[in-house]
């Protein structure tokens, strides 16, 4: 090892900068306040030890940019650590080494979906009755209307819509003609916004008669 490889700084050469890289192991997948694992691992681009360092998970939505999270690396300069997304949120790793080394990671972005409920009020009806829906979004400000909708070939098609409530609650009402005879496969959907992805509940199925 040379003189000037075992002390760098007095040769006038400047360490490489740390990196950190972040992924998130759910992906493109909308959660609703579950957690999820921000991995990654830090380097210095020589054979000293990265363990033992401070790592600063950044969040970032619609309100703004907050720590969300801190971790430290292990031995080997690797970090994992739980973060719980409440909305649309985009995360960031930072290193604060210090001014010649501090670095931040790519960033990775999760959808939040809220959680929609339905519960119609008849499994079967007769045309020309009325079929209600009634249910909650939740958070009940995630969004400001719902959709009725049943499947088709070509994907959903909308057959109600209406506003939700302030405490997150709905209603919606739908009244089959002579041509809607038939089984269908329904859902109450949400669009998505700048704060949550579009969301839906599970599917329900009535039939017409």
């Amino acid at each position: 090892m040379s003189f000037c490889t075992a002390i760098r700084e007095f040769c006038g050469a400047t360490p490489r900068a740390p990196r950190t890289a972040g992924r998130l192991d759910r992906g493109d997948q909308p959660v609703f306040r579950d957690e999820v694992t921000l991995s990654g691992a830090l380097s210095d681009g020589t054979d000293e030890g990265t363990g033992g360092r401070e790592i600063i998970i950044e969040a970032t939505t619609a309100a703004g940019t907050e720590t969300a999270a801190r971790a430290t690396t292990s031995a080997d300069g690797t970090y994992s650590v739980q973060v719980l997304p409440r909305e649309n949120t985009t995360y960031a790793a930072r290193y604060a080494g210090g001014a010649d080394n501090a670095s931040e990671s790519g960033s990775v972005a999760v959808s939040v979906a809220p959680v929609v409920k339905a519960f119609p009020s008849d499994d079967e009806i007769k045309r020309k009755k009325t079929l209600q829906v009634a249910g909650v979004v939740a958070p009940s400000d995630a969004v400001d209307a719902v959709r009725l909708e049943a499947r088709t070939t070509a994907g959903w098609s909308v057959l109600a819509s209406g506003p939700v409530g302030l405490d997150g609650e709905y209603a919606l009402r739908w009244s089959p003609t002579n041509k809607d005879k038939g089984r269908y496969v329904m859902r109450v959907a949400t669009s998505g916004n700048d704060r949550f992805a579009a969301g839906s509940s599970p599917t329900f199925r009535v039939r017409v008669r």
